[in-house]
């Protein structure tokens, strides 16, 4: 089929890690027992984001991602590496 090309490689791995980031992400914040307010509050963002993010509505800047890790007490460089793991991406 000549008009349809497949998705790269990278683009795929992004996705992927993107969905486990913010599935990640969520699964933090319940573990600490942090409402998506406090959570926002805490990372000087707002509780819509929170929400968009968990909900995979956006893929947010490595800043937003940043701060939500600082709002849940998280290292984001804990998190990326599970989302990796999760992913597949060696």
């Amino acid at each position: 089929m000549r008009g349809i090309v497949p998705k790269h490689r990278a683009i795929i791995q992004s996705e992927k890690l993107c969905a486990h980031l913010a599935q990640i992400a969520r699964e933090c914040r319940e573990e600490e027992g942090l409402s998506q307010n406090k959570t926002a509050e805490a990372g000087a963002l707002s509780c819509q984001m929170i929400g968009y993010v968990e909900k995979q509505m956006r893929t947010p800047s490595i800043d937003v991602y940043f701060r939500m890790a600082i709002g849940m007490g998280r290292k984001l460089s804990d998190m990326i590496e599970e989302a990796e793991k999760r992913a597949g991406i060696k």
